[in-house]
């Protein structure tokens, strides 16, 4: 396996650039194209230009909110990967067809997927996609199925992006490529760290991915309270940095919108369940590039030849330049190449995850031989102090929320209490009631026993 990462400049410069790799065409050739821009037609001569140099290829790619190139983070370009696999079978499909998510994931596993099959890269351009159903659909069947990739983003507009099949573009649909063989070895790794932050809300009112309301307030109205009003008229673009959290079963989970239908609610590649709870979410950075540094170095006791980026535009705007320290050490172990977009697919036989906020990454390799290198990772820097004053704020809404919180369970128990106690002096009041009423009555019957006892004598 070879892989040959271009940052595109020109036609003649890509002509350039194949002749002197002599990369050749081949069934077993995966050219992937992570594309900033998002003029259709100068796609579209790209993927011309690459069929005609490359008839027999596998061709895909999706538009982004950045693009990876080995050590580099990009913007406001194009990069193609040439991927030469000498062992591995590769079948791409689109689907475009409007479907149920569930029902488009085991369309994808049933027209696609083998038991051989051993990954599977997905790019999805969907506002109506229920991300973790579709995973859902594709694992049902094969539930060992390595699956990697994510939804496609457009610079920050949430209108714009497509996914790219052979030539075509396609502004709605799953593009999917199954790779398969004996010898082909992959693995793929993920971290979040994303925590909640201040009050909890409850979510009122949900029609599938659609978020209606939050504690009887429209989505933009609490934003607007909380975060403020320039914070609300940016969304879904401010929400990649301020996103919902989660607690699911397998701890925290980040949520970003995808698109604002214009009437104060917000959509989201996944069901938001009414009654769940949701606080608004603050990133470390300290534990994120930690975390990295962890899987990069677990990743590098396995054979690799291939590293693809499959990141949060969210969590890179973040980050700004300290996601630099993510991508770099990747560089030092073989060719890296990817993008940042809305949405992030982790799935393999131990967990399957659709996740926002993350940083993931897939390793293929046909040998079975582990690299032979010492990773140099970056010290942690933050000149400014900007990292450190915002965990300090966080830390302060953090605290400041637990204590209000305590308070309001330590009333509520004082409330619980004085009730109570009302209670049982309401209860001995009445029953003393019901004594006095009963000696009265006593009174009165044995008044009148006395009166014909009292004629008699």
């Amino acid at each position: 396996m070879r892989t040959y990462n271009l940052r595109y400049r020109s036609l003649d410069k890509l002509k350039d650039f194949v002749a002197g790799h002599a990369i050749v065409d081949s069934p077993a050739l995966l050219i992937q194209i992570f594309s900033y821009s998002l003029d259709q037609r100068r796609v579209t001569t790209i993927l011309s230009h690459l069929r005609k140099l490359f008839p027999s290829a596998v061709i895909a790619g999706t538009t982004t909110d950045g693009e990876v190139l080995d050590g580099r983070i990009l913007d406001k370009d194009i990069v193609i990967s040439f991927t030469a696999f000498e062992k591995t079978e590769l079948r791409i499909a689109a689907f475009t067809e409007k479907r149920e998510s569930l029902e488009r994931g085991r369309e994808s596993a049933g027209k696609l997927v083998h038991e051989e099959t051993k990954v599977l890269l997905l790019y999805v351009r969907s506002n109506e996609i229920d991300a973790p159903r579709l995973l859902e659909g594709i694992h049902e069947r094969y539930p060992k199925l390595l699956i990697s990739g994510g939804l496609t983003a457009d610079q920050g507009r949430f209108e714009d992006g497509f996914v790219m099949h052979g030539e075509r573009i396609l502004t709605e649909g799953v593009v999917a490529i199954a790779l398969e063989g004996d010898a082909l070895i992959a693995h793929n790794y993920y971290t979040s760290q994303w925590e909640p932050v201040g009050k909890a809300f409850t979510i009122t009112k949900s029609k599938q991915n659609r978020l209606i309301s939050v504690d009887k307030m429209s989505v933009q109205s609490l934003y607007a309270r909380y975060l403020g009003e320039e914070i609300a008229k940016n969304l879904p673009l401010s929400g990649l940095q301020f996103p919902f959290v989660l607690q699911r079963e397998d701890g925290y989970i980040a949520r970003t919108p995808l698109w604002d239908p214009g009437d104060g609610s917000l959509v989201f590649a996944t069901h938001m369940r009414e009654g769940e709870s949701v606080q608004i979410g603050f990133g470390d950075a300290r534990k994120m590039l930690s975390n990295v540094e962890k899987i990069t170095r677990e990743a590098l006791q396995k054979p690799i030849e291939s590293i693809f980026v499959f990141a949060s535009a969210g969590r890179r705007r973040f980050l700004k330049e300290l996601a630099l320290y993510e991508v770099q050490p990747l560089s030092q172990i073989a060719p890296v190449s990817g993008f940042y977009g809305y949405g992030e697919f982790i799935a393999n036989e131990k967990e399957r995850l659709f996740l926002n906020q993350s940083f993931t990454f897939l390793t293929l390799s046909e040998s079975d031989t582990p690299p032979q290198r010492d990773l140099h990772f970056r010290a942690f820097t933050d000149p400014h102090g900007d990292l450190q004053t915002l965990r300090a704020l966080s830390n302060i809404a953090k605290v400041s929320s637990m204590e209000l919180q305590e308070l309001n369970q330590k009333l509520e128990s004082r409330i619980r209490d004085e009730v109570a106690k009302n209670r049982k002096k309401d209860s001995i009041l009445i029953h003393n009631s019901k004594l006095a009423q009963m000696g009265e009555m006593m009174s009165l019957i044995a008044h009148q026993w006395r009166q014909p006892l009292s004629a008699i004598s």
